[in-house]
């Protein structure tokens, strides 16, 4: 018979899991380097100092830091705040780790955090994401627990193709959630760890990763988590060329999304994309038009030119694919990112063998294969490398059999429904 003390022992809350330490350098030659990379002359090196600033203050134990930092340090500090040309929107941020440099024992770290955050919000808008980076985790290792912020880190480093980083922190974001009931963060991360798991190429671990995402937003209601778990979901479906899992799943999603959602034109970019690869080009052409006025970043709308020209290629609409090469080649000679440009450059090479132009395809084939190697995308590689093989052999791809009646059904409608809903989101801009 078990006695009162093993019963009461019993009922004992489980002990926390500890938050293994995640990686915090990628191949910066020194803490902080990044930034003055991306910053130059005193700007930069005011930034620089400030991160330096919360990474040694963050380091230290609270009841060793008073003192921390030399006599007059806050007032030199001020002082080149005031001389360098330094955003408006910066200047409140920056402020308030010169602060810490008079009373690092008295600073509050959510302040601390907070400006950080500001920072590298600042700095993700202008596509300065080392520096973005560089932010986001000092605000991370400040002292907070929070999973939002630890999220934070590894969705940015992931978008730097730095992917081991990005994992432990999707890890962490995970466990932190978990122990705080942060459920969206929690849901996130795994969503994360899924799209980074795709972009190495392996779908199997992609799909266990957004199942855990999907169930988890599920459970806790978070309907937009759910929305984004379903599409990602029918993506890997679609590579696994799964098609009538396919087309359950992005029923699914767009019935999740609703019409207005902000990840709507992502959505149907993706489900346009399927129709390439099912011959489905003018379903695929009438959603892709539509898309044109919806992204910002010159990488996006040249993703977007490239598959209209291969649905144009398709569709024996010739000038059209002409016209849509062209524009996205200007694009990406005038990007200074290379976020999704190893996929525009597959897509611009897809559109080229489409069209049985075989110079476009090596170029742009070319380009593709450089860029993925650098950033350890191993699907768009070996893509890329199956083009270049074509392109020597000036071997056109062998003809997709034609999509069988429903698929061209189901397509003709959803095409139809997504495109009305993409009009009305720009009318209502």
């Amino acid at each position: 018979m078990k006695s009162t003390q093993s019963k009461a022992l019993s009922r004992r809350a489980p002990r926390p899991v500890r938050v293994p330490p995640p990686l915090t350098r990628g191949d910066e030659k020194f803490e902080g380097s990044s930034v003055l990379t991306e910053f130059e002359g005193d700007f930069g090196i005011l930034l620089w100092q400030s991160l330096r600033n919360v990474l040694l203050w963050s380091a230290t134990d609270p009841a060793r830091r008073k003192g921390l930092f030399a006599s007059g340090a806050e007032e030199r500090r001020r002082v080149k705040l005031l001389s360098a040309d330094v955003d408006d929107a910066l200047r409140a941020p920056l402020a308030v780790i010169a602060r810490l440099l008079a009373d690092p024992a008295g600073a509050d770290r959510r302040r601390v955090s907070s400006a950080c955050l500001k920072i590298a919000d600042w700095a993700e808008k202008k596509d300065k994401l080392a520096t973005a980076l560089a932010f986001t985790q000092a605000a991370a290792l400040s002292g907070s627990n929070d999973a939002r912020i630890s999220y934070a880190v590894g969705r940015i480093a992931r978008q730097r193709a730095e992917y081991p980083r990005a994992e432990t922190w999707f890890r962490r974001a995970i466990l932190l959630g978990r122990q705080g009931g942060d459920w969206e963060s929690y849901a996130l991360a795994f969503g994360g760890l899924g799209n980074l798991y795709v972009q190495g190429g392996n779908l199997s671990a992609a799909q266990k990763a957004h199942l855990r995402a999907f169930r988890a937003a599920k459970r806790k209601g978070l309907r937009s988590i759910q929305a984004s778990s379903l599409h990602d979901l029918f993506v890997i479906a679609a590579e696994r060329n799964q098609i009538r899992d396919a087309e359950e799943l992005a029923a699914a999603a767009l019935r999740a999304y609703g019409p207005g959602h902000a990840r709507l034109p992502f959505f149907a970019h993706d489900v346009a994309y399927f129709w390439l690869r099912q011959s489905c080009f003018s379903s695929a052409l009438v959603v892709l038009s539509a898309l044109r006025p919806h992204f910002d970043r010159p990488n996006d709308q040249a993703l977007v030119l490239a598959h209209i020209a291969r649905a144009a290629a398709g569709a024996s609409k010739m000038e059209q694919y002409e016209e849509a090469w062209q524009a996205a080649m200007t694009l990406m000679a005038s990007s200074g990112s290379t976020e999704r440009a190893a996929a525009v450059f597959l897509a611009l090479a897809d559109a080229a063998a489409e069209a049985e132009d075989w110079e476009r395809t090596t170029t742009a084939a070319q380009r593709a294969l450089l860029l993925a190697d650098t950033r350890e995308e191993a699907q768009t590689k070996d893509a890329a490398e199956a083009r270049l093989k074509e392109a020597a052999e000036m071997k056109a791809r062998p003809s997709a059999e034609a999509p069988e009646p429903w698929i061209l059904d189901h397509a003709d409608s959803l095409a139809e429904n997504l495109a009305k809903s993409l009009d009305r989101q720009v009318a209502t801009r």
